[in-house]
């Protein structure tokens, strides 16, 4: 007909798990166009994200271990400058430095080369005083006489993971973007006209991509489309995948950077309150007798938080979560196309909440644009065929 034409279908991609990995992919996604559908079982941050302790940043062990996965976090920091550009101040990320610490000699040495190496690598990052140094970056904090070294890293920060949450799906849902919260995506079919999600509730997605962003669902998913990648299980390595985060009920603390020890960690969580993990409180909690006993081991972890805190503040538990991570078998990240099931994405890693936004960001261009990114093979999916 004479003036008419013709416009091109907008690119269906459906991604599974809301997340901040699958929030960020499917903001990201609708933004270069596509037309984005978000499948999750439960609620939004319902998952890992949201018994995450949530720091970002490059990590200063990685700098040399995992020099590849430290560009990745790089690139990360710098794409979470971009998201809150965008999503405004109010969204959940809150960009405070943060203090590692440690009492033993020999990490100290360690943690000596990693700063050398971070700083080469263009990280702002600096050894201080325990003493003057420390008061003056973060005077709610008194780590013991026994503190070998101390590092300061003003680029590091947290995410307040419910408030970038909410921020995330409300801008998705102003690009237009389709939620269907409390339905579990049972398979994915392979079709000549790209892959379709079927759902618990018997819904049928079709999509010319399906991007898995399912946390520790995410093997089996990926396996109803043939595909194969392989994570860490709660029943072969429960003190790798199983966490709990403690969150102190609303105290005095002024404390206001992130604290990071051999195996204690804390930071702000909002209204005073103190959110804490403790790699030790992992490891009993992953026995199957102690499960019972969480309760007493975030309080264990909250009283150990407590003591390094000055003005004589008083934390009580106010509550605490147990969450499984997403951990691949290799420890890295899997970001990219699944061999042998065609259209379909993956987009693992138990560093969800620091990698989120440049995940975002790489998922845009190659599932949105069809774009390939300069990303190493170590990240790629098909390191497990």
């Amino acid at each position: 007909m004479e003036g008419v034409s013709s416009l091109p279908r907008r690119r269906r991609v459906a991604v599974v798990g809301a997340g901040i990995v699958g929030l960020c992919a499917a903001v990201d996604l609708a933004e270069v166009g596509c037309a984005v559908s978000v499948v999750e079982s439960e609620h939004p941050i319902a998952g890992a994200s949201g018994a995450s302790f949530a720091w970002i940043g490059a990590s200063l062990r990685d700098v040399i271990e995992r020099p590849a996965y430290f560009e990745l976090k790089q690139m990360a920091t710098e794409a979470y400058r971009r998201l809150t550009a965008k999503l405004g101040p109010d969204s959940g990320v809150r960009r405070t430095g943060a203090i590692l610490w440690t009492e033993d000699e020999a990490e100290a040495d360690l943690l000596e080369v990693e700063i050398a190496a971070a700083r080469t690598a263009g990280v702002e990052a600096d050894l201080i005083q325990p003493g003057s140094d420390l008061e003056r970056i973060e005077p709610s904090l008194s780590l013991p006489p026994s503190a070998e070294a101390v590092a300061w890293l003003p680029d590091d920060g947290y995410v307040l993971t419910s408030e970038l949450g909410r921020r995330l799906l409300g801008r998705l849902k102003g690009l237009g973007g389709l939620t269907f919260f409390g339905e579990r995506a049972d398979r994915i079919e392979s079709r000549s006209a790209g892959p379709r999600l079927v759902l618990s509730s018997g819904r049928k997605i079709d999509s010319d991509a399906v991007v898995i962003a399912a946390g520790t669902q995410s093997q089996v998913l990926a396996e109803t489309a043939g595909a194969r990648i392989r994570l860490e299980s709660a029943a072969s390595a429960p003190s790798k995948v199983i966490g709990l985060v403690a969150i102190s009920g609303p105290s005095c603390s002024a404390l206001s950077k992130v604290v990071v020890g051999t195996d204690l960690m804390f930071r702000p969580d909002g209204g005073g309150r103190i959110l804490c993990h403790s790699y030790d409180a992992d490891s009993a909690l992953a026995s199957a007798a102690e499960r019972f006993g969480a309760a007493a081991i975030a309080e264990s972890v909250i009283s150990r938080s407590q003591i390094l805190l000055t003005d004589g503040v008083d934390l009580s538990l106010g509550t605490y979560r147990v969450g499984e991570r997403p951990l691949p078998v290799d420890g890295v990240a899997i970001v990219g196309w699944c061999p042998g099931a065609d259209g379909v994405y993956a987009a693992v890693t138990h560093s969800g909440v620091c990698l989120a936004p440049v995940l975002g960001e790489i998922i845009a261009k190659e599932v949105g644009q069809l774009r390939t990114c300069p990303v190493p093979s170590a990240f790629r999916p098909d390191r497990f065929e």
